[in-house]
């Protein structure tokens, strides 16, 4: 039986969890920096969101 915990994930989360992640590390290769990333940071946020509920976001391994 699988259980899914999206309902609890929202745009209020994501922007929380942005503002508690590290600023300070390597992005790694062909990512944006923190900087970068967060000129865009409400429609990155917005698009990773939409990804995530619909099921077609895939973290890098």
């Amino acid at each position: 039986m699988a259980f899914s915990l999206s309902h609890h994930i929202g745009f209020d989360f994501l922007h929380e969890a942005y503002r508690r992640t590290r600023k300070d590390g390597a992005p790694g290769v062909g990512w944006p920096d923190s900087g970068q990333y967060a000129k865009g940071l409400e429609g990155s946020l917005r698009d990773l969101l939409e990804r995530f509920k619909a099921g077609t976001y895939r973290p890098l391994r």
